[in-house]
């Protein structure tokens, strides 16, 4: 079995790497940083080096594939989001096309598909069709937000001296709760996917970890892992928006970013999407904040 992992180096793609070559599977990763996967190249991945815009690398990685795991890569330096995401989903499914890759794991996020102005909720909808009407076999997972979001944050906090008071900063409302996930959840969601021939067809998934959670509380189970007073800071869009400056978003850029931030800040939004027993996952943030900090 031919399992291809575009954007390796990621979360999820790392995490749905590692659960494959435990499994016994040797994927193929699509990644510009060899270094970031080279542990998985040591446990025998392959590598075609490329990013998700380079068609020679989707074609060349997604020949002969009986699976493909697709999850359009942050790019905060292109011109713009929307373009960015149409493009490399045209060159995927052009290489999917091509090479009659028989199933697709795709990454999507809650609310996909539910209005436009969403920034990135709303262009990976985009993704969701052109991924469809290149294959017929198609699980579109659709995760809440990454707990990983909150790991530089978290590791900062780390480093504190001992019981000094720290502060979360997120653009939230204080009492906005959040279906928080953690990516290693999804990458073994997403793996199961991969190394399962039997399933057939075209439908979506939401995950949503094992309970939404508002930023105050977060701050509380970060005060309590961390042996310290934490509190909940929320900042301006206008304040995040320079922080993506900062990292190389151009005005449009950030203009999509604040987009997206507004649509996950709605309490009507998309983050009120309905809970059912299969979007649930098992990481609480117990344990990813607890494991954040002991890596510090």
């Amino acid at each position: 079995m031919k399992i291809v992992i575009a954007g390796a180096s990621g979360n999820v793609g790392y995490r749905t790497a590692k659960r494959l070559l435990a499994k016994g599977i040797s994927p193929v990763l699509i990644a510009r940083n060899m270094k970031a996967v080279k542990p998985l190249l040591d446990r025998g991945a392959q590598l075609i080096a490329g990013g998700s815009d380079n068609f020679e690398a989707l074609d060349a990685a997604t020949a002969n594939a009986d699976a493909l795991l697709w999850m359009t890569p942050p790019a905060l330096s292109e011109p713009s989001l929307e373009q960015w995401y149409q493009r490399t989903a045209r060159l995927v499914a052009q290489a999917v096309e091509r090479n009659g890759v028989k199933r697709i794991v795709h990454i999507s996020a809650v609310g996909a598909r539910l209005n436009a102005g969403l920034g990135t909720v709303s262009y990976v909808a985009e993704v969701e069709l052109a991924l469809a009407a290149a294959c017929k076999n198609l699980v579109n997972l659709r995760p809440g937000y990454f707990m990983q979001n909150l790991a530089t944050q978290l590791k900062g906090i780390g480093k504190l001296p001992e019981k000094q008071p720290a502060e979360l900063q997120m653009t939230f409302e204080p009492d906005h709760d959040v279906p928080w996930i953690s990516a290693a959840d999804i990458g073994d969601v997403a793996a199961d996917y991969l190394m399962d021939p039997a399933w057939a067809g075209q439908w979506s998934r939401n995950l949503m970890g094992p309970q939404n959670l508002s930023m105050v509380e977060v701050a509380k189970i970060v005060s309590k892992a961390s042996h310290r007073s934490v509190r909940y800071q929320q900042i301006p869009l206008e304040v995040m928006a320079g922080i993506f400056a900062a990292q190389g978003a151009n005005q449009k850029v950030q203009s999509e970013m604040r987009d997206l931030l507004t649509a996950l800040g709605d309490k009507d939004g998309v983050y009120a999407t309905t809970r059912t027993s299969e979007a649930e996952t098992p990481t609480t943030m117990q344990q990813f904040v607890e494991d954040c900090l002991r890596e510090c």
